[in-house]
């Protein structure tokens, strides 16, 4: 699972991820993609297999230039078409 999000957008999902991936053995991998720092993001993408990933994004405004950044270039480098023209 890769979290699109900034701030206290996502920050609920991180606490509850950490308090449970410690107690549980089976749990998914939640990778939180929380920075536009162009390095950063291409270290995460490095470790996500896309055909196994659900991108989930979170936005309270819906207008977080940061996130819409973030999804952008995940889009871009997964080259995912979200057109409903299929």
């Amino acid at each position: 699972i890769a979290i699109i999000g900034i701030g206290g957008s996502s920050l609920g999902a991180k606490a509850v991820y950490r308090l449970l991936k410690f107690n549980y053995k089976n749990i998914k991998e939640i990778i939180f993609l929380e920075n536009t720092d162009p390095i950063e993001l291409k270290n995460h993408f490095s470790k996500i297999e896309k055909e196994k990933t659900l991108f989930l994004v979170i936005s309270k405004s819906g207008t977080t230039i940061e996130t819409i950044s973030i999804f952008k270039a995940v889009k871009g480098y997964f080259d995912i078409d979200f057109s409903t023209d299929k």
